[in-house]
């Protein structure tokens, strides 16, 4: 520990001298001189003797100011080479850096600032070793775990945004093996596997309560492959695969309803043909989907799995000629404007005879007979 008597030692010297003060004669060893100007006339200062080879060499206490005349850098040299506590400083004169040296190799106890986070920890010989910290700007603190031979090995704690955490291994400086994220709350969010520092294989994902919201594989940090979602009743909500972290390929989805929804994704929007199914299986629509939504010929089916209405939709919604069946086996055949009832409607029979016609204007019939007109019953 004889480092440690040095560094007590020259700490002493470094007080003798106020930050940012015109330092003087004293500051420096019995055998060394005072070099250089403080400002405003210089910006180094330090104290050194003559060697052998008629070369100076630092000894003591070293300055060094920015352009402001605010103090950047302060420490010890030992016959040449730092030993003891250095300070660096920014321009308003907030510490950034305090380091321990020993031959001019950092040994000890380090704190400083990097990108606006405080960082914590010790050096050994030149290299982190045992328990480092980082702090983000607003001094919460961002990650802790153990440094060995200059990299992170063992377990680290990771803290993210709004209180979450992570919480797994490293190895050289890698992520591996399984990690757990954790809500503020402390319920799990996430836990699984990590493979030279990404999520690879299969993962389970919880909701704010800790339970179970969807399990299914990752490749490169993306989830891809077969995955399921749950509600959080624990009955499953959808179930299919996943391509570079959007869905892809054929899914299962169940609604609210207890009805069965089959259809295609394509790069995480529903593409292609889509089947709804009532409860009892049998057909409740079925369709076109183009970019997440409804498009072109769409028809909608009875528990029985008798088609009740057919038309197309644009961008959504209903647009075009429709026909839709009456409860005593009737139909009315119109136009829908974005989604709203609009022109003449025609009333047919069973047997496709004309019987009554309606007209509508964005979406409210607008005849004479309408139950909304003058004179007219609401139902």
């Amino acid at each position: 520990m004889a480092w440690l008597a040095t560094m007590v030692a020259l700490l002493a010297v470094i007080g003798t001298t106020p930050s940012g003060a015109a330092p003087t004669r004293s500051a420096c060893p019995t055998d060394a001189s005072l070099i250089g100007d403080p400002p405003p006339t210089g910006y180094r200062q330090w104290c050194a003797y003559r060697g052998g080879d008629g070369k100076l060499v630092y000894h003591g206490h070293f300055w060094q100011w920015h352009d402001n005349g605010k103090l950047e850098l302060e420490g010890d040299f030992v016959r040449g080479q730092r030993s003891g506590r250095w300070i660096e400083y920014d321009r308003d004169g907030e510490r950034i850096v305090d380091s321990a040296y020993l031959d001019d190799v950092l040994e000890g106890p380090y704190a400083g600032r990097v990108d606006g986070q405080r960082i914590e920890g010790q050096f050994k010989a030149g290299l982190r070793d045992g328990i480092w910290r980082t702090f983000d700007r607003d001094g919460n603190k961002a990650s802790e775990g153990p440094y060995k031979d200059g990299t992170r090995s063992g377990r680290w704690t990771v803290w993210l945004a709004e209180g979450a955490r992570a919480e797994g291994s490293f190895h050289d400086d890698v992520r591996t093996g399984r990690w757990t994220v954790y809500a503020p709350n402390g319920a799990r969010r996430a836990e699984g596997p990590v493979v030279a520092g990404r999520r690879k294989g299969q993962w389970s994902e919880y909701d704010n309560r800790g339970g179970l919201f969807a399990k299914g594989s990752y490749v490169d940090d993306m989830r891809d492959g077969k995955w399921t979602i749950f509600y959080a009743n624990g009955q499953k909500q959808a179930q299919g695969p996943f391509r570079a972290n959007k869905k892809s390929g054929l899914w299962t989805e169940n609604d609210n309803a207890g009805r069965r929804w089959e259809g295609n994704y394509e790069g995480g929007v529903k593409d292609g043909v889509w089947t709804c199914f009532h409860p009892n299986g049998k057909p409740a629509e079925r369709g076109e989907m183009a970019d997440d939504k409804r498009a072109n010929a769409w028809t909608f089916f009875d528990p029985r799995g008798e088609a009740i209405a057919k038309g197309p939709y644009s961008d959504g919604a209903r647009t075009g000629t429709w026909t839709e069946v009456a409860k005593d086996g009737g139909y009315v055949e119109g136009e829908y404007r974005s989604g709203e009832r609009d022109g003449l409607w025609v009333a047919y029979t069973v047997d496709g005879t004309a019987r009554s016609e309606m007209s509508f204007s964005g979406g409210l019939r607008v005849d004479n007979d309408a139950p909304t007109s003058p004179g007219g019953v609401l139902p």
